[in-house]
């Protein structure tokens, strides 16, 4: 808890886990021992479980198991492509490119955050190859005074989930429902993310790496500066050795204050506060369709989508959470 906090990605992965366990105690109360085996503890069922969650494909409408193609590693530069014969209803992995013998072939988990990838895998990747940014307005960062002035009572316990590369179905219902209960929508993004960043500053073990990224957006001497989120490069010497705990924790921490930072700019476009260029370049995905929905809201009609999410790229969004 110490190393992820402010995170409340700790209370999901302890939601995670109470879940697991009330799993298997109701499976040992209503099944019988017989079927189960005299081995069906906490820990195996806990192994089992993670094997279930961090191996399975979404394949043909559902979650399958598939045998040696999950045991391929992640990278975001994969070597071999897997996909779905709907016809043969097989798994059907291709290489892209030449490997050489002894040559360790990739796939690619799908472009998430590192939030999402520690979440469920349990790694994160070097910050300045994360496709992603992720926060979910959950727990605490859910301030409860806020959600009461701006949305109707069956929303108050809504999990927002934001990202910069799509927009989420659960922000475009709290996005409606403050135009439906006659509040502005802009304003209850601007005091949600705001109120949710406040912490992410005051953390000590954030100050060197967001002192970093303001020295990075600031830097005259590098072109569309504004636009970068490269804080990594501008650490003191000092704080660039890691150990993989703090490393972890770290990247997670940045990637959802690199999301908040990215919706309070898209509320400051909107205002007319600030240019699109003095924006984050990685949040332009869900920056466009952001902007032309808040544009939609303020003229009084409704913000909708054609699918549950809107994203750019490959990514399914209804895997992520």
């Amino acid at each position: 808890n110490s190393l992820l906090a402010p995170s409340r990605e700790f209370e999901y992965m302890g939601a995670m886990a109470g879940d697991v366990i009330a799993m298997q105690q109701c499976l040992k109360k209503y099944v019988p021992e017989k079927l189960l085996g005299g081995k069906f503890d906490l820990g195996m069922f806990l192994q089992a479980r993670l094997c279930l969650l961090t191996r399975v494909f979404q394949l043909d409408g559902d979650s399958r198991m598939v045998p040696v193609n999950d045991c391929f590693n992640h990278s975001t530069d994969p070597g071999v492509t897997w996909s779905w014969d709907d016809e043969r209803k097989d798994m059907v992995l291709t290489a892209d490119r030449p490997h050489a013998a002894g040559e360790e072939l990739f796939i690619s988990y799908g472009k998430r955050s590192n939030v999402l990838l520690f979440r469920t895998y349990g790694f994160t990747l070097p910050e300045e190859v994360e496709p992603d940014w992720t926060f979910f307005i959950r727990g605490k960062p859910r301030p409860e005074d806020i959600f009461s002035r701006y949305l109707p009572d069956e929303h108050n316990k809504l999990c927002i989930h934001l990202e910069a590369q799509l927009v989420s179905s659960t922000l475009i219902v709290a996005l409606n429902a403050c135009k439906d209960r006659g509040c502005d929508p802009e304003e209850f993004l601007r005091e949600v993310c705001t109120t949710a960043m406040r912490p992410y500053e005051q953390d000590p073990c954030l100050q060197v790496p967001i002192a970093a990224l303001r020295r990075c957006r600031a830097d005259e001497g590098t072109p569309d500066a504004a636009q970068s989120h490269a804080w990594w490069s501008y650490l003191p010497k000092s704080a660039e050795q890691r150990d993989v705990r703090h490393e972890n924790a770290l990247r997670v921490k940045m990637s959802e204050y690199l999301c908040l930072t990215a919706h309070l700019e898209i509320v400051d476009v909107a205002a007319g506060n600030l240019v699109e260029e003095r924006c984050l370049a990685g949040a332009r995905p869900v920056r466009t369709v952001l902007l032309e929905g808040l544009l939609i809201l303020r003229n009084g009609s409704r913000f909708s989508l054609n699918s549950e999410d809107v994203e750019v790229g490959t990514k399914s969004s209804a895997d992520l959470v």
